[in-house]
């Protein structure tokens, strides 16, 4: 690991027989925000993160052929948990390197517009399955999630 990361976080065991490990991702993010630390997005303003998903063994979970096209990467901002809060935003979510399983998250301005300042947040991204048959159908996994500020912006063009 890097030094001046934080520490990956066990997020979930799903032992499936079908594949040749078992999946249990944790996460690092690459600029040190993690579920213990309060995620800042500055309203009506670009907002971009990177991150890498980890195999149970601490190594880079190869988001590869395995896992693309046939899964889906989401990340929402919420007032409370999925059950009881509509989404205020999404961030669009890429894959940067496959193999390593590096991604990347974003919001542009007209999103971030839409956060409230005055209100508690949360946010998480999910590894989603869409149609792997290794994996269960309904199989899904949050490898980041925790608190939201959103600051307002100062400067105006």
């Amino acid at each position: 690991m890097t030094q001046g990361l934080p520490s990956a976080i066990l997020l979930s065991t799903v032992p499936l027989s079908l594949l040749p490990k078992t999946l249990s991702l944790t996460a690092l993010s690459e600029s040190q925000v993690n579920a213990t630390r309060r995620r800042a997005i500055y309203q009506a303003s670009s907002y971009y993160d990177t991150g890498t998903i980890l195999d149970e063994h601490g190594d880079p979970f190869d988001l590869g052929p395995t896992l693309s096209p046939l899964w889906a990467y989401v990340a929402q901002v919420r007032r409370d948990v999925a059950d009881r809060a509509d989404v205020i935003a999404s961030f669009t979510v890429e894959v940067l390197d496959g193999p390593v399983g590096s991604v990347a998250w974003s919001m542009t301005p007209a999103v971030s517009v839409l956060l409230d300042t005055d209100e508690p947040l949360v946010w998480d991204f999910d590894v989603v399955n869409n149609d792997d048959p290794a994996f269960p159908s309904t199989w899904r996994a949050t490898v980041w999630r925790g608190p939201v500020s959103v600051i307002q912006d100062v400067t105006r063009s």
